[in-house]
């Protein structure tokens, strides 16, 4: 349960069950794990499943559900039993309360399995869901690449309820097929995946009027408004096509600002970009869907190297790192890039990160002078996995 309560739960023997929840608000589920057993004395496929599409077309369309853990073609031999889960979640994007209920009915339908009946259909699976069950490490060798688990301290962790999951190394296999182009994958933030553009738009001012507030820069106009979100002018042939904007979730980004590197610890960058400390009258927080990496996304990539650790260039001052720490960051491409990081201490400094002249460095520059462009979103959370192993030559591809 999450936001959610049961109000009414009955069972009647031996194949009927009935549920009836309440979910508080935007972003509620709940998860109800249902088993199957076959009791007959003949082997058993699932033949058919009947009510989810029919039920998630209707009114209010913010309430949807799905399974888990059962396809069609899911065999039972006699006395075999299969757990599933049947799952109802009420969209976080959502701006109201519905003002009426929703019924599932579902229906399975077995029949006799002769020994010819067809092979289990593959799960679908979101592409959250896929990356975490078969593409998440316990750890990563120094130098080396993969997702990995990350706790409060920014460290790799085992622990079940991470803080979040991040993709680090020189060159992870986190390619993205996405608005018909290669992103990759920073990694998965309250069960959302964000990604980055693997090449830069152009060259831009961060905001034209020198004022370092995201919510109201230049930049972010041109991608949340303008010709880039629009697809139109400049941005004809690169811009978001609307396929692409159906799957970008609404967020809020933490516009937090870092007062100076002298405390450069990526840890230090995370916990200022997540904290209110701004120029006054500058905003903390922004609803929206396309923003830029953050300055300690650049830093948590690093997976180290063979003379400094992954967890020594985290106690290391980002400024000072050497080429173990930044080229073993795979957010560390060539060029100077703008971060969705501002500088706190006044109201023309925004922070870049990348590599100039094979020297590795990051450090504020005016709003209005040029930077490199790589958008940075989330999608949403129903966003499937279809293929592809996530190289360059093979990235995944999405619906």
């Amino acid at each position: 349960m999450n936001g959610a309560t049961t109000v009414n739960k009955e069972i009647t023997a031996p194949t009927t069950a009935t549920f009836q929840v309440k979910l508080d608000k935007p972003g509620s589920s709940a998860e109800y794990n249902v088993t199957v057993q076959n009791q007959g004395k003949l082997n058993a496929y699932l033949e058919s499943i009947e009510g989810i599409d029919e039920a998630n077309e209707k009114a209010p369309t913010d309430i949807t559900f799905k399974l888990s853990g059962i396809t069609r073609y899911t065999k039972l031999q006699v006395n075999e039993s299969k757990t599933f889960k049947v799952i109802v979640t009420f969209d976080e994007s959502a701006t109201s309360l519905p003002e009426e209920s929703k019924q599932l009915t579902l229906k399975l339908n077995f029949a006799q399995d002769s020994g010819n009946a067809p092979e289990p259909e593959p799960e679908v699976k979101t592409m959250t869901q896929y990356l975490i069950e078969n593409k998440l490490q316990d750890s990563v060798l120094d130098g080396d690449n993969g997702l990995v688990a990350i706790n409060n301290s920014g460290e790799i962790t085992t622990d079940s309820n991470p803080r979040e999951y991040r993709y680090i190394g020189p060159n992870p296999d986190n390619y993205v097929q996405f608005n018909n182009e290669l992103w990759r994958v920073i990694g998965i933030f309250d069960g959302k995946l964000k990604l980055i553009r693997n090449e830069s738009i152009g060259s831009y001012s961060w905001d034209s009027s020198m004022i370092n507030d995201w919510s109201s820069a230049s930049l972010q106009q041109l991608l949340n408004s303008g010709d880039y979100y629009n697809r139109t002018g400049s941005h004809s042939s690169n811009g978001l096509t609307e396929d692409a904007k159906l799957m970008i979730e609404t967020v809020t980004w933490n516009l937090g600002g870092v007062t100076d590197l002298n405390d450069g610890l990526v840890q230090s960058f995370y916990n200022d970009e997540h904290g209110t400390n701004v120029v006054e009258g500058h905003t903390t927080e922004w609803n929206g869907k396309v923003g830029l990496m953050y300055l300690s996304d650049n830093g948590f990539a690093t997976s180290g190297g063979n003379t400094t650790t992954r967890s020594s260039c985290l106690k290391i001052e980002q400024s000072s790192w050497h080429s173990d720490c930044y080229n073993n960051s795979w957010l560390n491409n060539d060029g100077v890039y703008w971060t969705i990081t501002p500088y706190s201490g006044y109201s023309y400094g925004v922070f870049m990160v990348g590599v100039s002249d094979g020297i590795a460095g990051l450090g504020t520059n005016i709003p209005n002078a040029s930077g490199d462009v790589c958008p940075s979103l989330y999608l949403k959370d129903n966003v499937e996995y279809v293929s592809g192993l996530g190289t360059q030559e093979d990235p995944y591809i999405i619906k």
